[in-house]
């Protein structure tokens, strides 16, 4: 064998090598990544979460533990308990997460939405006990009970100052439109702060404000995001 032939096995040795070791560390890595994955998905079901997944962004992920954060997580969730509500059809992204409890999120964003049996018990705290929710062509509508039986309010929800308000929009008696500008006194005194809008009390932590929301068939879609935000605070048992 010629010298140029033996350095040449040696190079195609050292190159198989060097090359098994890199395929056996991504591997290694995307185990690691699955395991973790897995846990996430396991500690978040056990908080009150349905159908959820958990993706770990960025290579490799070995790295990233080692740091003690995790730069890109992502995740989904057919159901979720956050703050004082149950939210459907969750997803989310957060970066800079830590992976040590309470696990601190530099940015999280997300959207998810507050199912019509959930929005009608928060909207009767501010509305009244027995007020009923409904989607009629695409308005959130409100329905009382006794006096308020025949009364159907259209309201308008928007995002402000982090949370959300809804505005009333049109008043129906019977089915007959009645303009806002010319209540009957008694519709006056029996709706009476609901005319003046009022704040759909979600009980989010302070650190996650809403974006925007935009009325469904389902309920109440919301887009949520924040600045460190403590993962922890967000699930409750």
């Amino acid at each position: 064998m010629s010298p140029y032939a033996g350095r040449m096995k040696r190079v195609w040795w050292v190159l198989a090598v060097v090359l098994g070791i890199v395929l056996l560390l991504v591997v290694a890595d995307r185990i690691t990544a699955a395991v973790v994955e897995s846990g996430a998905e396991d500690a978040w079901g056990d908080e009150g979460a349905t159908g959820q997944s958990v993706a770990i962004g960025g290579f490799p992920v070995l790295t990233q533990l080692a740091a003690g954060e995790l730069g890109d997580v992502s995740g989904s969730a057919d159901s979720m308990v956050i703050g004082d509500v149950t939210i459907e059809d969750v997803a989310f992204t957060g970066s800079d997460v830590q992976t040590e409890a309470p696990h601190l999120a530099g940015a999280v964003e997300g959207a998810g939405t507050l199912p019509l049996a959930g929005l009608e018990e928060l909207v009767a705290q501010e509305a009244g006990e027995g007020t009923s929710v409904a989607v009629v062509d695409g308005e959130l509508t409100l329905t009382g009970t006794g006096a308020l039986s025949a009364v159907t309010v259209a309201v308008e929800p928007r995002a402000e100052d982090g949370g959300v308000v809804a505005e009333v929009s049109s008043i129906a008696v019977g089915g007959a439109t009645v303009s806002l500008d010319d209540l009957p006194d008694f519709l006056d005194s029996l709706l009476g702060d609901v005319l003046d809008g009022f704040e759909i009390p979600l009980g989010l932590p302070e650190e996650i404000s809403v974006d925007a929301v935009e009325v469904t068939d389902a309920g109440l879609r919301a887009t949520l995001s924040g600045q460190d935000v403590v993962l922890d605070d967000l699930v409750t048992e």
